[in-house]
């Protein structure tokens, strides 16, 4: 019987977590955007936020991309 590497790891019981970092970030990668937009007048500095906000969006998108794909064995 093989050992199953993400069991011993503990990734398997800690997928509902990642998933919910993962939505966290899309929220606060969102917000990020929405802040700059309303908040700061010059191009630059608007211009930077706003990359840093979908830079914490694309996270947000791969940690929850991740935490649905099958761990270990059951991907194969």
């Amino acid at each position: 019987m093989a050992r199953d590497d993400c069991d011993t790891l503990g990734l398997k019981k800690n997928m509902p977590a990642m998933r919910l970092v993962g939505f966290l970030l899309l929220l606060a990668g969102w917000g990020l955007v929405l802040a700059a937009i309303g908040m700061l007048t010059q191009e630059v500095p608007r211009s930077a936020f706003v990359l840093a906000g979908i830079a914490v969006e694309l996270l947000g998108v791969a940690l929850v991309g991740r935490s649905h794909l099958p761990a270990g064995e059951e991907r194969r």
